[in-house]
């Protein structure tokens, strides 16, 4: 042993768990009410130059509000926000980050005539991913077979065509309505800031979180007030296998 050098010491280190996982709420408002703080979490990092960049139903846990019977969401694994980040887990990442590439569709022609200018994250990804994570659990959520009746111009359609994908039938409409709603204000906000800022200055973009977090929480408001109104969204829902959430395609 090296006369400087420390003995040799075994540490024990004992951590309390804090919080449940978003895979074990069983039930809708909790579901929202946990996203509804994790978006407060989101838009405080934001205000304070940040990106979390990994947002997903892992980095939010549900825990007890101090000094009260409530419960709140907060987001956790914060320890490698930073101004720019490119990272994100499936299935709940932002479509530009999936690509590398900002949407074609909501780029201006001054844009589209000129180099794009190089990829970097912003807000919108981050409040984006909050948005996937509602989506994914209303999935699973989703009753196995449909007891609601449907119509020509039934939201759910509206959503098919936005995403491109086939939804569960049985998704609540209220739900679906709200989701939709939710999905349309991001894409006009990230449209009208691409127009002002076709160089994609990040810190234009950052400009648009507070209003961007607001959205998402006033929906999600309306969402745990649409479950109070329609007792069929009352009922307990099985928990989400964690296995189910995606952790090892995170990149």
């Amino acid at each position: 042993m090296l006369p400087h050098a420390c003995p040799r010491r075994r540490y024990r280190v004992v951590l309390e768990d804090v919080g449940e996982r978003l895979q074990l709420c069983l039930g809708y408002a909790a579901l929202f009410g946990a996203l509804d703080g994790a978006l407060s979490g989101i838009g405080a990092l934001h205000a304070a130059g940040l990106l979390h960049g990994d947002v997903g139903a892992h980095s939010i846990l549900r825990v007890r509000r101090a000094g009260s019977a409530g419960h709140m969401g907060v987001v956790v694994d914060v320890d490698c926000a930073a101004a720019d980040m490119r990272a994100g887990t499936m299935p709940f990442m932002a479509v530009e980050v999936m690509f590398r590439q900002y949407h074609i569709a909501s780029v201006t022609r001054e844009l589209l005539s000129a180099p794009a200018p190089p990829f970097r994250s912003h807000v919108f990804h981050d409040v984006e991913a909050v948005w996937w994570i509602c989506l994914w659990f209303l999935c699973c959520y989703a009753p196995a077979a449909s007891t609601i009746r449907r119509g020509l111009d039934h939201p759910l359609d509206a959503l098919h065509r936005v995403l491109g994908t086939v939804l569960p039938p049985s998704m609540h409409p209220a739900l679906t309505v709200e989701l939709f709603e939710w999905q349309m204000a991001i894409k006009e906000r990230k449209g009208a800031v691409y127009r002002r800022c076709v160089d994609m200055d990040g810190r234009v973009i950052a400009g648009e979180s507070p209003a961007l977090v607001e959205d998402g929480r006033l929906v999600l408001q309306r969402m745990i007030q649409a479950v109070g109104e329609h007792s069929d969204l009352q009922r307990a829902v099985a928990s989400v296998h964690p296995k189910k959430l995606g952790n090892e395609d995170s990149v």
